[in-house]
């Protein structure tokens, strides 16, 4: 056992402030709808919760997590069109991204 070692304890800011500042710099050049930005910042927060309750238990890396680009879809934001065997995601109001399938 280790004595007398001092961690830092990461903390992420909650505020709601903070919150509303990052999603207006996120929102600053995107093409998309804003029901992208949201989730991406809700997602992002859960990772730093559980990479700062790792790290407080000695499990985690001192160096924080990174993510790389994705991108996560809610039902209410896509409509699934059975006879064209395609699913339509709303990208902005007026724009969809269409993907289909095949049925063996």
């Amino acid at each position: 056992m280790i004595r007398n070692l001092k961690m830092r304890v990461p903390i992420t800011p909650k505020y709601r402030a903070f919150k509303k500042r990052l999603r207006e710099e996120l929102m600053k050049g995107n093409p998309y709808a804003t029901h992208w930005v949201d989730p991406v910042i809700r997602k992002a927060y859960s990772i730093m919760k559980s990479w700062r309750k790792r790290y407080l238990r000695g499990r985690a890396r001192k160096v924080k997590p990174r993510s790389g680009r994705f991108a996560k879809c809610k039902v209410t934001h896509m409509k699934v069109d059975y006879e064209a065997k395609a699913i339509r995601i709303t990208l902005r109001q007026g724009k969809y991204l269409y993907v289909s399938w095949r049925s063996t």
